[in-house]
């Protein structure tokens, strides 16, 4: 092992993740459980069209994307859809009465062969808020809740599994829940709290962990080809060669993924794309800092929302109301002399990230 191997295996991660050489004791292999294997039964009673899978990503995107509660009836296809598939989201629903859902986990292999379906849970999350989104339009909003949840239960389950595939789609559920959690109607259930609580910046910096230790241990196999060549040559002299050259750069990638880990841990800057390090890196730091901004928005709507629920009207303010990881001041309250009411987010750069929820809103008396 060259020195920069030896060095960056024993480096020690944020968050208290160790090193790389204790990765493996980490994440033991373990295989997927019943309520995995429940998941995957379902999704497939909940195959559709790709024009339908299209219809239904649109509609759910204009309703998150609105800037109040106000919902659209589904198109005729995905009212259909729907109604065809109630038995299906009814038992999909049942999940999130346990624990989430626990996929199998095998570091030592390529991450598509123990990845879950991505396509699959993808759909189940846009079906679950697609539904939500319909019960919220006609009043129902504990069916509502209970759809962002089971969704909820399906990204922890996803967070849990350490590739990085797996984080991405997490991110993505976490953030659909989290967008409809922010049009539905107060008081919020508990297990909002702990969508809001989650460190989404640590279990993306353990996945990227697994990637660095992934590169390091790759080279290490690829090693062994030089080894069972019959040109003596080669044996001796291309094999340490390029031994020395593979395993710098293994070294070098797994030092940009640690320096990125450590940037995450310590970021409390507005600016949701920096191009700092590698681009799978870059795209995470960007999606991280849209989803805290988006977060802090679900809780400070749900927050005024409660207040209008016991009072009969929006606060006239709220403490802490302007907060933000990003400064004292990032968030903007306002109550309109007619009693309607606006919060925005006050940083521009925020718009330029992927978005999912809007940092603008205007709700009426």
């Amino acid at each position: 092992m060259s020195a920069p191997e030896s060095k960056e295996n024993s480096a020690r991660w944020p968050f208290g993740l160790g090193t790389i050489d204790e990765v493996p004791a980490r994440f033991p292999k373990s295989p997927s459980d019943a309520t995995a294997q429940h998941v995957k039964t379902i999704a497939r009673r909940l195959t559709a069209s790709e024009p339908m899978r299209q219809t239904l990503q649109s509609y759910v995107a204009n309703q998150i994307g609105r800037a109040n509660d106000a919902a659209d009836a589904p198109p005729a296809a995905i009212r259909q859809f729907l109604d065809e598939h109630i038995a299906a989201i009814d038992e999909l629903r049942t999940i999130s009465v346990g624990p989430p859902p626990r996929w199998a986990i095998d570091i030592h292999r390529r991450s598509q062969e123990t990845s879950p379906d991505i396509a699959a849970q993808s759909w189940q999350f846009r079906v679950l808020a697609a539904d939500a989104f319909d019960h919220h339009r006609r009043g129902d909003d504990t069916t509502a809740w209970q759809d962002a949840e089971t969704g909820w239960m399906l990204a922890q389950g996803l967070w849990a599994h350490p590739d990085l595939s797996s984080q991405f789609l997490a991110l993505s559920g976490t953030r659909m829940m989290n967008g409809l959690a922010a049009k539905l109607a107060a008081p919020a259930p508990a297990w909002h709290q702990q969508l809001l609580a989650f460190d989404a910046d640590r279990a993306f910096s353990a996945a990227m962990q697994i990637e660095a230790w992934r590169a390091m241990t790759s080279w290490g196999r690829g090693r062994t080809s030089f080894a069972e060549r019959d040109d003596q040559v080669w044996k001796n002299f291309g094999g340490a060669i390029l031994r020395n050259i593979s395993g710098r750069q293994a070294s070098r990638y797994a030092t940009l993924l640690r320096a990125a880990a450590e940037d995450i841990a310590r970021q409390h800057s507005c600016d949701p794309s920096p191009k700092k390090f590698d681009p799978v890196a870059d795209v995470i730091r960007s999606h991280l800092a849209r989803f805290h901004i988006e977060r802090e928005a679900a809780a400070k709507l749900q927050a005024l929302k409660e207040q209008r629920r016991r009072a009969g009207e929006w606060p006239d303010t709220l403490p802490g109301v302007g907060k933000s990881l990003c400064g004292e001041n990032a968030w903007r309250y306002r109550r309109g002399a007619d009693g309607s009411m606006s919060l925005s987010f006050g940083d521009p750069t925020a718009e330029d990230a992927p978005a999912v929820l809007p940092l603008s809103f205007r709700y009426p008396k």
